[in-house]
């Protein structure tokens, strides 16, 4: 995986502050496509308890990962966050050549099609950096701290940033524990489906010769619904 994902949720200064029960999690994060109005203001405040904390990583968990449409190409997207996918497809118990998946996308008949080394996301501002409290279990500081990247207030969003970003969200997957796992996977069900759907629907527009996308089409149909079929409607 490229380095865009340097952390849009992750330009932190962390500290380490006393809580009612353990020790909570000071984090900067940057403010982009309006992350912070989804994020709300219900992480100002640490969860009196760890188990407070599922609700909160879910909500972090899914406001990232419904940035993901506007900030490239979906093929592009995808090959980003192959990581991802990956961390999710296996949390469900289920099997998938992802890797395999986005190569065909991305470079059919051995065409380099579309820019899948970037996000390509354009001008896209920062604003005021997010300040959010998060108590600290299951290691999950080390997921959040692994950036020195700041995206201040009016400066833009890069690569590096967006690709840490990610990595952090599959970095928390793989950290909780297998009894708080399937909360936080079907909050990125959903949206990783949709960018499995957009990008077919750009491969198949560029090479719309049914013969030469009817495998990846196969391939993706049965992924998308084994997705689904794990979590539910996405149209709760």
């Amino acid at each position: 995986m490229a380095p865009t994902m340097s952390y849009v949720l992750l330009v932190f200064g962390m500290a380490l502050l006393p809580a009612v029960n353990g020790q909570c999690i000071n984090v900067t994060l940057p403010n982009i496509l309006n992350l912070g109005e989804c994020l709300g203001t219900t992480l100002r405040a640490c969860p009196d308890t760890s188990a407070g904390l599922i609700p909160d990583l879910t909500r972090v968990l899914g406001c990232v990962v419904q940035i993901l449409p506007q900030i490239g190409s979906p093929v592009s997207v995808l090959y980003n966050v192959v990581g991802l996918l990956e961390a999710v497809v296996s949390r469900l118990g289920l099997s998938a050549d992802i890797g395999g998946l986005t190569d065909i996308l991305c470079n059919p008949l051995g065409i380099p099609l579309f820019s899948c080394g970037t996000f390509s996301p354009g001008n896209i501002a920062c604003q005021e950096p997010l300040q959010i409290s998060l108590p600290s279990v299951f290691n999950i500081g080390a997921c959040l701290n692994r950036t020195l990247l700041l995206c201040e207030e009016g400066s833009t969003i890069s690569d590096p940033i967006l690709r840490e970003l990610f990595q952090a969200v599959g970095c928390i997957l793989s950290v909780s524990p297998d009894g708080l796992q399937l909360d936080l996977v079907s909050s990125l069900v959903c949206p990783l489906v949709d960018v499995l759907n957009s990008s077919l629907d750009e491969f198949t527009s560029v090479l719309p010769f049914r013969f030469l996308t009817r495998g990846i089409t196969r391939a993706i149909r049965s992924l998308t619904n084994n997705l689904l079929g794990a979590v539910g409607n996405c149209n709760k």
